[in-house]
């Protein structure tokens, strides 16, 4: 009988023992999971609250150089995020906090759109027929040519469009004009195999879009010409670089729009070959990364904010 009671005695001691440690492990769980869901102990909320009002800051930041400048506009980001860095790392060391904010270099986009939005010829706004759109460019987006009147009917002399590799790597044109008086005719070339292609899109009396990038010549029926600006006879696509530029712009009638794209920089236009009506040219940043870093006695935090100017930046 008493071997009995010392068993009993011995197995609730054990009992005692296992529900006090699994009362003290489960009061250190929820106390670490408290402890990581207060900002006011890890000092987490501090960081992400200045993380939101860099964002938010850099975000009005890029509209309002976007709104008015045409060029050093990725320089004109970096500096201002400078000046952002170094008042809120001021603000900040009271705090006995560490907080810089800098451009990634590498990230910005800057988009360079031109755009004759009047029915009139191609010149420059001094009237100039051979003159330079933008250099410098790393992709061509969008080139689109609403033609509605050529005013020759010699190749030679008709309206071009030019597009240069950047490096000197090659070139490429598109010439427009009317064929004997009755037709369009729209001729492609390059540098290394001449001659590519032709078509004529429909008699001169009528107008027809030429998407340069989309590779398609249209009408009024639809779809025309469609072996003309096939990939083979794109051979711009393959440039490292684009320069884009017009010659005998007097000889065309109608409007277009070509929107080009640079990293890191903003892709090279003369304004003075633009005015506020028509050639219009509109240079904006479309993304840029700001690296930020916050560091406390308690806390140290970096990430990259992707800001998107007029968009939601996640």
């Amino acid at each position: 009988m008493s071997d009995r009671g010392q068993l009993i005695l011995v197995a609730g001691v054990v009992l005692a023992v296992t529900f006090v440690a699994l009362a003290l492990v489960v009061n250190s769980a929820i106390f670490v999971g408290n402890l990581a869901t207060r900002g006011e102990t890890t000092g987490a909320s501090d960081a992400l609250t200045y993380r939101h009002e860099v964002a938010d800051g850099a975000e009005q930041l890029a509209i309002e150089v976007n709104e008015q400048n045409t060029s050093d506009l990725v320089d004109n980001v970096e500096a201002n995020l400078g000046n952002v860095s170094a008042q809120g790392g001021l603000q900040n060391a009271r705090r006995a906090r560490v907080v810089t904010v800098e451009l990634d270099s590498s990230s910005p986009v800057v988009e360079a759109r031109i755009d004759n939005n009047a029915t009139s010829n191609f010149t420059n706004a001094s009237g100039e027929r051979d003159w330079t759109l933008a250099t410098d460019a790393d992709r061509l987006q969008n080139a689109t040519f609403n033609v509605t009147g050529a005013g020759t009917d010699n190749e030679s002399y008709a309206f071009h469009a030019y597009i240069n590799d950047s490096s000197g790597g090659g070139s490429w044109e598109m010439a427009v004009f009317e064929e004997s008086g009755s037709t369009y005719n729209v001729t492609v070339r390059d540098d290394t195999s001449g001659f590519l292609a032709a078509c004529e899109p429909q008699a001169s009396s009528g107008s027809f879009i030429i998407n340069l990038t989309a590779g398609k010549v249209e009408d009024d029926t639809g779809t025309v010409c469609t072996d003309t600006l096939d990939t083979a006879n794109r051979t711009y696509t393959g440039f490292a670089g684009y320069d884009v530029a017009y010659g005998e712009a007097n000889n065309v009638t109608g409007n277009y729009t070509v929107t080009l794209e640079r990293d890191g920089e903003t892709p090279v236009v003369d304004e003075s070959d633009f005015n506020g009506t028509s050639p219009t040219v509109a240079v904006r940043i479309l993304v840029f990364d700001v690296e930020y870093e916050y560091e406390s006695q308690s806390l140290h935090y970096s990430t990259t904010i992707t800001i998107r100017p007029g968009e939601d930046d996640g």
